[in-house]
């Protein structure tokens, strides 16, 4: 005579753990985007952005570029601050170092 069981088995017995822990899943989050801490963080990433922009667009550095490092020349950055509708300039412009100032 066979006798069948029906026998229930689950991880928790498994690893010997007490049966009603339960395990949560961690939700992924939805990435935030970068908010700027401060009115220079904000006006840095812009440049960052305009620099994207500039190398993107032209496909040889003109002869004031030194290197594929430095930054547009500052006409060209006020130009596209001033067609974003930025109230502030940029000066001296030397590799990618830069002051910031504002419009008048």
């Amino acid at each position: 005579m066979i006798v069948s069981s029906r026998v229930s088995f689950s991880l928790a017995d498994f690893f010997g753990l007490p049966p009603r822990i339960a395990v949560r899943r961690a939700r992924p989050r939805k990435p935030r985007p970068l908010q700027p801490h401060s009115e220079e963080q904000r006006r840095r990433l812009v440049v960052e952005q305009l620099y994207r922009l500039h190398s993107v667009s032209t496909e040889e550095p003109g002869p004031e570029a030194e290197s594929h490092f430095a930054l547009p020349p500052d006409g060209w950055l006020n130009e596209r601050l001033s067609d974003l509708g930025e109230r502030w300039r940029v000066q001296n412009v030397d590799g990618y170092r830069h002051e910031f100032y504002d419009a008048p």
